[in-house]
C-alpha cells in the first residue's frame, strides 16, 4: 500500500508567531484518519496545507505522490468544509456538477455522473431545488456530492457535520462511512468530536499544544460497519477514552 500523504516536520505559520510546529505523519491509500484536538491547534491549517492552499514554513508536504497543488488541479483532491459553500444561484444538480466544468483539463475519468452523485446521498427529489430551499443536513449532502464527483484519490473534511443537530450528525456520519467504503479514496476529517472520531476512522491523530502538533495516534481496531453511536460498543469507548488521554 503506497502513500497517500506524507508530512516530513511541517511547520506552518501566519507572521504572528507558528500554528503547527514539526508535524509528521503519514495516511496510506484507502486509510479513514481523523485529526483530532481542541479549538486552536492548528486541525484547519493541517487540513489547508495538505490541499496546498497555504505553504509550509519548514518541512515538506507530498500528496499522491507529488505537490499538493498538483494534485488539486487535477481534481484529485475533494475539500468538504463546516460551511457548505454551495452557489445559491445553483440548483443541487447543477452545484454538484460544478467542479467538472471548472479546469476541464482535470481527469474525472473514473468519476460517475453528477445525478448518480445527487441519488446516493439522497437527494433525488431535490435534484432541481436551490440552496435556500434545503435544511442544514441537505446542504452537507450536496457538499459531499460535489467532493466526490470528480472521482478524488482523497477526500479532506473539515469539521463537516459541526453545525448539525445529533440526529443528522449520526444520519450523515453513516452515510460518509458508506460513500467512502465504496469510494475507497484516502480521507483526512478534522473534528472536535472525539465519539465522532473513533466512529469513523481507522486511526486517530491528536493535535494539541500551542503551536499545535502531534501528541499522539489512537488505532481504532474495530470492525465495521459500526454502531452509530459511541455507547454500543465497548472498544470505541475505551478508544475514545484514549484519544481523550492524549489531549493537553
Amino acid at each position: 500500500m503506497s502513500e497517500a500523504i506524507a508530512l516530513d516536520h511541517v511547520s506552518v505559520g501566519y507572521g504572528r508567531g507558528p500554528v503547527l510546529a514539526d508535524v509528521s505523519f503519514a495516511v496510506q491509500d484507502g486509510e479513514f484518519v481523523a485529526v483530532a484536538g481542541r479549538s486552536g491547534t492548528g486541525k484547519t491549517t493541517l487540513l489547508r496545507a495538505i490541499a496546498g492552499l497555504i505553504q509550509p514554513e519548514a518541512g515538506s508536504v507530498r500528496v499522491l505522490g507529488g505537490a499538493p497543488a498538483e494534485a488539486r488541479r487535477a481534481k484529485r483532491i475533494g475539500l468538504v468544509a463546516q460551511d457548505a459553500l454551495l452557489h445559491p444561484w445553483l440548483t443541487v444538480l447543477a452545484n454538484v456538477e460544478l467542479p467538472l466544468q471548472v479546469n476541464e483539463d482535470g481527469d474525472s475519468g473514473g468519476a460517475l455522473p453528477p445525478r448518480e452523485w445527487v441519488e446516493r446521498v439522497g437527494l433525488t427529489s431535490a435534484i432541481s431545488r436551490y440552496p435556500h430551499e434545503l435544511s442544514g443536513g441537505m446542504r452537507q449532502r450536496v457538499a459531499l456530492a460535489r467532493a466526490l464527483v470528480t472521482g478524488p484519490d482523497l477526500l479532506l473534511m473539515d469539521e463537516p457535520l459541526a453545525a448539525l443537530d445529533e440526529l443528522t450528525r449520526e444520519e450523515l456520519r453513516g452515510e460518509i462511512v458508506a460513500l467512502w467504503s465504496a469510494s475507497r479514496c484516502a480521507v483526512v476529517y478534522v473534528t472536535h468530536d472525539l465519539d465522532e472520531a473513533v466512529l469513523l476512522a481507522d486511526r486517530v491523530l491528536v493535535l494539541g499544544g500551542h503551536p499545535g502538533h502531534v501528541t499522539g495516534e489512537v488505532a481504532v481496531d474495530v470492525a465495521r460497519p459500526r454502531p452509530l453511536r459511541l455507547t454500543r460498543e465497548p472498544q470505541l469507548v475505551l478508544a475514545a477514552e484514549s484519544v481523550r488521554q492524549l489531549l493537553p
